[in-house]
């Protein structure tokens, strides 16, 4: 027997599930919190003097270290969002397989069976 939270879920993810699944929809929802996770290390080499043992960062290191910062929040927020696209699809593969739900496929962990 499923709950009502399960059931709003089921519903939610079988909508949902190719709409989150998409590129630009990791990337553009995953953006925020990659930047969030990026802008520190960025603006310790900004304001450098703060702490007197960083050394110098000329411009044009300062321009690689705001590549390699981009491709560093660029990573997080894409594999974040599939991280979290993962984590609902073996929830719902769990929640479907518990339900008896025709098509649906137990997954590994769960198999209780002896055989």
């Amino acid at each position: 027997m499923l709950t009502q939270q399960e059931k709003d879920f089921l519903h939610y993810w079988e909508v949902n599930r190719e709409k989150e699944g998409r590129f630009t929809y990791r990337l553009l929802h995953g953006l925020p919190q990659g930047i969030i996770f990026g802008a520190p290390i960025f603006i310790c080499f900004l304001f450098r003097d703060w702490y007197k043992w960083l050394p110098f960062v000329s411009g044009e290191e300062l321009l690689v270290v705001a590549i390699g910062v981009f491709c560093v929040v660029l990573f997080y927020s894409i594999f974040r969002q599939q991280y979290l696209w993962d984590r609902k699809e073996q929830q719902y593969k769990e929640i479907s397989a518990r339900a008896g739900a025709p098509g649906a496929q137990k997954p590994s962990g769960l198999n209780n069976d002896n055989e």
